[in-house]
Order: C-alpha cells, then structure tokens, then sequence
C-alpha cells in the first residue's frame, strides 16, 4: 500500500514512486523464492508477524518452543516475528474450526492425518505442493509417508507436510521371553509365529486354573487390526473410500483371528480385564507382546520392573502391513504471509531441527532421513534397543485409511462394534455387519471433491 504521506502529491510523482515499489517489491520476492531452508525470508514490505498454533506436546513444550525453537527461527529470520499459541487437543480442534468459520486461521497450524482431508475440502489450508517442489527435494524426506497426507482425489497436491511420523511396532516384555524360553521376535515373524509364541507365553502363575501371565495383547484399533486386514489381502474401506469391506472374506479372516486370541486361545486378556490395570497391561508386565504405535515408547520408558525392546509388526499371508501415521504442519489457504508461512514450515524440517529429539519426541521419527537414521536419534535417551526397526519399517508403512469424518467412522463406530465379538457378546459376521451399517451411513454423507 502507498504511504498516506504522498496523497497530496502530483500524480506523475505517485506513479514513478509506485512503479519504483513494484519494481523493489519484484526483486524482494525473486529473493525470497530462492532462499533455501532455514535461511532469511522477511517481508518484502517490512516485518510481519504470523500465527503458529499447536496441540500440546506436538513440538515439545511450550516453553521450549517460546524460548528455544522460535528464537532460533527469529534468528535466522529477523524479519519474520512468530505468535504461538497451544492447546489440550480436543480444545485445540474446536478453536482450528471456530477459527476457519471466522475467517481468522493462523497462518500455520499443527494438524493430524485424521483431519487433513477434511481441512483440504473446506479450503481450510494451502496447496503446498509447488512450494516444496521448488525448494526441496523428494529423495530427502519419507515421502512416502506424505502419501496420507495428499488431497485423495486429485494428483500433485500436499496440504501439508509433516514434521514428524510414526509407526506400529510390536513391543515385547524380555524378561517373560526369558522365562519361557522362547526365542525373541525377528524382522520374519509372521502373525502365525506371534500366536505360537503367545501360548507358550500365557501361563497361569496362581494355579486357579485361569490365565493371569498372557502372550499378546489383542485389539480392535487401527494399529492392530488394520494391519493384519491388509496383510492378508484385504481392506478396510473400498479404493473410493465410499464403502466399508468388513464383510469380505480377507477382512473377516482378520477380525475373527483377533477374537480367537481372546475366545478361542484365551492368550490374550479381554478388554474388560485390561480396563482393571491403570497404568497399562504391558507396563504391569502380565502381558508378553503389545502390538501398538511407536509413541508407546513414551510411557514405556519409564518401566523399571523388566527390560523390553521392539520388533516389526509382523508379516501377514500377503504381505508386511504396518500401521503408520505423520504429525504436519499446514497453512492457511487465506494467510497474507504465504511465504513467511513456508519459511517456518522448511524451518521445522531442516537438518538442524529434526536431529533434536526434544522437539520430535520420543517415539516418533523425524521426516528428514539423514536425521531418522542418525545415531544422535537411534541412540538418544530412553529409546528401545533397536529403534532403528522405527524408520526401517518406513517402507512398509499405510495409513490407516486416513480421510474425512475418520475420528467417528474408525475410531468409534469399527472400535465399538467390533469389541462386541471381543467381548463374547456377539458373532465376529454380526459385529462385522453392524460396523459396516454404520460406517456406510457416514461414509454416504461425506462431500467429495469435484
């Protein structure tokens, strides 16, 4: 905009002095399109500042960030001032859809591949994909870790990119390997080495005729049982993700082999059970195996009573399936500040920034493969043994049928539904029918991309 201060002036000096601004604003901009990562970017006008927000714990805490991260982006980029604002999760998605109904997004915000999609549709975040091909390259990152982040319907767009991912593992309790005698999980375990190895691990210690040691945790959730769907062939929902394949055979093979660990092997404790133990079955050292998401690294640090480590998830009849998932940043589709917005976002996944553990977490791997397989991160403090399984299993790795309205059709409706022939209350063909009622019912309603 012209300074008030030129108003009165002729308007031949208005044009030359405008034509002089577009003509600096020009080459400030060629400036900026060729900063690499990490490197000055400020306004083109002056500085500016652009709004950051995040759920707690996505980028570590929120002093370290105010007093760590931000500064050093600020150093990098004087021109560029960051207001940063965090929330408890389930705060922090009703404030990003108040926002975007008000018309006052932050210019770059944290998101979750269960929200992504929906963010896309509504025109909520920017098309990135031009701005990192011109200044990235793809050899560099997980990319295709990325692929739950892309607009499903249409080629050549990322809504986002993210900072961090994580994967499944299956997590195993070396003290109980021990005692039975068995040998641990190795990269060419299959689901029927798992089952074999649990009931040499379910033992009853009390002799009352039950078991209260068991080899395996079993699971309904996207971790668990999503993988095995797919490494035996099947899915979840159909390629056009309009309709739920539980009722099909692969599908059915898969849940029913859950269930039997509980009803039929009696290996694994019943959800029921499991809800007595506070601090988590595995923790509590009654369970041999837990198949779950790296992140469980977190709170399984902190176990003192037996020594455990990670494994793949297994192998499966068709193929090795693991659960996988990234934490992104994305920005606005409205933001004025585009490029100053980029500028945080290349920040967040520079060399400098994704070796630190502090700010990736424990548990999650960064996007920057250098960084992922750096001893730096594999060895950094409170990691299992062979972390290195994390980033290795990459490759392996699909979301977990990731898209629109995700949060009610998966991780409520499939979870509630399919517990019930977990449970013993109902046939595995009856609870995969209701699941697939329900989930077609909200599926049906969702607006798609024209």
């Amino acid at each position: 905009m012209v300074d008030k201060r030129y108003f009165g002036r002729k308007w031949l000096r208005r044009w030359q002095l405008i034509g002089c601004l577009v003509i600096f604003a020009m080459l400030i901009t060629a400036c900026v399109s060729a900063a690499p990562a990490g490197q000055n970017t400020g306004a083109a006008n002056g500085p500016v500042t652009i709004k950051l927000m995040c759920w707690e714990g996505t980028i570590g805490t929120k002093e370290l960030v105010t007093g760590d991260l931000i500064p050093g982006f600020q150093k990098l980029n004087p021109n560029i001032k960051l207001d940063y604002e965090v929330l408890p999760w389930d705060q922090y998605w009703t404030k990003i859809a108040t926002l975007a109904a008000s018309g006052t997004m932050p210019d770059v915000y944290c998101n979750s591949v269960a929200y992504i999609w929906d963010h896309a549709n509504k025109n909520m975040s920017a098309n990135i994909q031009a701005l990192f091909d011109r200044d990235l390259k793809a050899d560099d990152y997980f990319m295709d870790l990325t692929a739950v982040e892309r607009y499903p319907d249409t080629k050549g767009e990322l809504y986002g990119f993210p900072f961090r991912w994580v994967d499944g593992a299956l997590f195993y309790n070396k003290k109980l390997f021990d005692e039975a005698g068995v040998s641990y999980p190795t990269e060419n375990w299959t689901y029927d080495d798992v089952l074999a190895a649990a009931q040499k691990l379910t033992k009853d210690t009390d002799g009352d005729g039950k078991p209260d040691q068991w080899g395996l945790l079993a699971s309904m959730n996207h971790i668990m049982l999503d993988s095995i769907i797919k490494s035996n062939g099947g899915q979840v929902v159909d390629d056009s993700y309009s309709k739920c394949m539980l009722t099909e055979p692969k599908a059915m093979e898969a849940i029913q082999w859950v269930t039997d660990l509980v009803q039929k092997y009696n290996i694994s404790p019943s959800p029921t059970v499991v809800q007595g133990f506070a601090q988590g079955i595995f923790p509590s050292g009654k369970v041999a195996m837990q198949i779950d998401g790296s992140y469980m690294a977190v709170p399984f640090k902190d176990i003192k009573d037996f020594a455990w480590d990670v494994s793949w998830q297994p192998k499966g009849s068709v193929s090795r399936v693991v659960y996988g998932g990234p934490d992104s940043l994305s920005i606005s589709k409205n933001t004025p500040h585009l490029e100053q917005a980029w500028a945080f976002l290349k920040y967040m996944i520079s060399p400098d920034i994704q070796a630190r553990g502090d700010l990736i977490g424990l548990g999650s791997m960064p996007i920057l493969k250098s960084a992922a397989y750096s001893d730096a991160w594999i060895k950094a403090a409170g990691q299992p043994a062979n972390a290195k399984i994390f980033a290795d299993s990459g490759p392996s790795v699909q979301g977990a049928d990731f898209g629109s309205q995700w949060i009610e059709w998966r991780a409520t409706i499939m979870n509630n539904e399919l517990d019930q022939a977990l449970l013993g209350q109902r046939s595995v063909a009856d609870s995969a029918a209701a699941a697939c009622k329900a989930i077609d019912d909200v599926l049906a309603k969702i607006t798609k991309p024209k």
